[in-house]
């Protein structure tokens, strides 16, 4: 009991305490070593480890049999396959996932569509509807220019 008293309050004094060395101290030693050790290492090696010392303590008539190295093979052989059954099913399940939010967006592109059809906009106003008026022919060069600066505004305005 107070043990696990010191180690809530060495945590507490770890999350809450002041910025001073010896806090500095203690966060290298007790987090950043062991989480540095913990990721150097690979996971299949942490499953050969539970795997093998749960055959050790609940199967010693298997020691008995096999021998420890025939044991220790067995346990790294099953450290792979489940690591490799873990991480197919870790993709098959994203592979899923992709194809549901794909199916999602395609679902609701198609509705979108089909709200924009049954909900048409109105037709254009009068405004929207009016032509130009056709000039006269008598002065072509007049009509050029003015044809010229149409098309020139009508690109300007495209552009805006």
């Amino acid at each position: 009991m107070t043990f696990s008293i010191f180690l809530i309050a060495l945590a507490a004094f770890m999350r809450f305490g002041p910025d001073i060395p010896f806090k500095h101290v203690l966060n290298h030693h007790l987090v950043e070593k062991p989480l540095t050790n913990i990721m150097r290492r690979e996971r299949h090696k942490y499953i050969f480890l539970i795997g093998a010392t749960a055959m050790f303590l609940l199967g010693p008539e298997i020691i008995i049999l096999f021998g420890p190295e025939m044991v220790l093979a067995y346990a790294a052989d099953l450290a792979l396959y489940i690591d490799i059954v873990a991480i197919s099913a870790l993709s098959n399940s994203f592979a899923e996932a992709r194809q549901a939010f794909k199916n999602w967006r395609t679902r609701s592109i198609l509705l979108q569509r089909i709200a924009s059809v049954l909900h048409r906009r109105p037709a254009p106003t009068s405004r929207a509807r009016r032509k130009i008026p056709a000039t006269d022919s008598s002065n072509d060069n007049v009509d050029d220019v003015d044809r010229m600066c149409r098309s020139t505004a009508r690109y300007f305005a495209i552009a805006a």
